[in-house]
């Protein structure tokens, strides 16, 4: 890998000058191209119309019942209506509140096929989640609901924006990307339809790597109170929290550690603090850890009913619960492949002339796949993983399909990176795996299974690589 020189886009500008004094886009000179060049423009408004149908289309169809729980809950403990959301009592008088307010003359249509259709309330998500909706309940369910839909489908192209150009696709590879995305990724199309918050989820991760691709002391602390704002609000992303700090280790960012760990901490304690307001007391989270433990016994968990968890599918396949087994070890494994990247990364990541965190720079790379890697080890390992949960194995998709770097281009090993990328990609987006069966289509649980793993795999052997993998 050549080291980049002193004075690059890169690196330092002239005397030692920031690169962010000159390698910062003109932000009017982009405008002026974009109108001056008829692609750029077609391309944006191709754009808009394609974000605009396919929020239309989707929206017009879907009651939002995840939506509706999280909407009528939040606004519920505003009110003081229900003392404790997650027993069995509170969520039967949700259920009859609910009722009521679709009982309303002239109330919504949609309001009242999502009571119809969320019967009983499941409440397993965390105080902190049910208090961000509730401060944004105005009593209008299809005015919040559609407010709600058009922020998760900006939020999802702009995240998905963000990934292609920080692993480096170009524009119109970028542009295609979230096109494709947006019109036939079928876990966004689930998250839309039931109204979830994955696409959240993937924006906050998007925007936290953003702000940390800047070595400032300020943003790595930024960074880690978005992390931890994200893990209170919800805990499926906490391998992103603990692998993160594990690369920093291995690589010796002790600084950045600190910093990040103390964003964390900061983050984590106003998400229990707006928790704290919003329901009055703490005993909501001591009532939520309880809940999970129930939530076997109370939740139909099964595969037929959309859990796409391959540790499910495992056990109802008559395998002892492999899902502590196939956690840890997969954890081990990026624990190993990070102590592995940092091995092979330090020669050449530590020299002057070196800028750290910018797109292309061995650190910033191994930053964004790690935290693919924190994103998709859930979709295998827990317990629980809903179509629409794989959302968040966009990142390792963005990963895998990546363009290689002009030292590798044609090399064996990129082109069979790129093989294994597009069949995983193409597992995910429903590819055909029956064709290998002989009858009939896969069952989900296990095509999307084995779409992840691959794409899992190739993000694991990337962090492993460390230099060798960004020259």
């Amino acid at each position: 890998m050549e080291r980049t020189p002193a004075g690059s886009a890169h690196g330092q500008g002239p005397r030692g000058a920031p690169s962010g004094l000159r390698g910062q886009p003109d932000l009017r000179a982009l405008a002026l191209r974009a109108v001056s060049e008829p692609t750029l423009m077609i391309a944006a408004l191709l754009l808009v119309v394609v974000l605009s149908t396919a929020w239309h289309v989707n929206y017009s169809r879907s009651a939002g019942i995840d939506f509706y729980q999280f909407w009528l809950v939040g606004h519920a403990v505003e009110e003081g209506s229900v003392t404790n959301v997650y027993s069995l009592e509170g969520r039967e008088e949700l259920t009859r509140i609910g009722a009521r307010l679709a009982s309303t003359p002239g109330g919504s249509r949609r309001l009242v096929e999502a009571t119809r259709t969320r019967e009983i309330f499941e409440n397993f998500s965390t105080p902190f989640l049910y208090a961000c909706f509730g401060r944004f309940f105005t009593g209008d369910y299809d005015g919040d609901y559609a407010r709600y839909q058009v922020v998760c489908l900006l939020v999802l192209a702009a995240a998905v924006g963000w990934f292609g150009r920080a692993l480096g696709y170009g524009a119109s590879a970028t542009f295609l990307l979230v096109l494709v995305v947006v019109l036939g990724f079928r876990p966004a199309l689930s998250d839309l339809l039931v109204g979830n918050v994955s696409r959240l989820e993937l924006g906050t991760v998007a925007l936290a790597l953003g702000v940390l691709r800047s070595t400032r002391p300020w943003r790595e602390v930024a960074a880690g109170a978005l992390l931890g704002l994200l893990l209170v609000f919800k805990p499926n992303t906490v391998l992103v929290v603990l692998l993160l700090p594990l690369l920093w280790i291995m690589s010796r960012r002790w600084g950045r550690l600190l910093r990040h760990g103390a964003g964390m901490a900061l983050g984590a304690a106003i998400a229990i603090g707006v928790s704290w307001l919003h329901f009055g007391s703490l005993r909501p989270w001591f009532d939520w850890f309880a809940a999970m433990g129930r939530i076997e016994a109370e939740s139909n968990l099964a595969s037929q009913s959309g859990n796409f968890s391959l540790a499910r599918a495992l056990m109802e396949s008559g395998v002892p619960d492999p899902s502590l087994a196939l956690s840890a070890g997969l954890s081990v494994a990026a624990a190993v492949a990070l102590w592995l990247g940092a091995r092979r990364a330090a020669p050449a990541s530590t020299g002057p002339g070196v800028a750290t965190s910018r797109p292309g720079d061995v650190l910033f790379t191994a930053e964004v796949t790690t935290a693919a890697i924190g994103l998709g080890i859930p979709l295998l390992g827990f317990h629980l993983a809903w179509m629409h949960y794989f959302v968040l194995a966009l990142p390792l998709m963005a990963c895998a399909l990546r363009p290689a770097p002009p030292a590798a281009s044609g090399s064996r090993a990129w082109t069979l990176r790129w093989i294994l990328g597009i069949a995983g990609t193409l597992l995910l987006f429903g590819g055909p795996l029956y064709l290998f069966r002989g009858s009939g289509p896969p069952p989900p649980a296990l095509q999307y299974s084995i779409g992840t793993a691959i794409l899992l795999f190739v993000a694991l052997v990337d962090v492993a690589r460390g230099a060798d993998a960004s020259s």
